[in-house]
């Protein structure tokens, strides 16, 4: 698996993330360890992300409800 450029994250939870805007699939890496890939996630999104408050909150109430994801070893 190709990963993107990782942003670091000022999060409690989120170690960094990355965007793959071919594939729209959102990276996550967590700072407890796992990294999580959601699909179908558009790049206002993305953006919408870069730009909250809370990068982990943001995740929990705009990701991860409504995106699929896959757990990565």
């Amino acid at each position: 698996m190709q990963m993107p450029d990782m942003i670091p994250s000022q999060s409690s939870q989120i170690a960094s993330f990355g965007y793959d805007a071919n594939s729209q699939t959102l990276h996550v890496t967590f700072k407890r360890g796992g990294h999580y890939s959601y699909s179908g996630v558009p790049t206002e999104k993305l953006e919408r992300m870069k730009a909250a408050d809370s990068h982990g909150g943001f995740l929990h109430s705009e990701i991860k409800p409504h995106h699929p994801f896959t757990k990565h070893s």
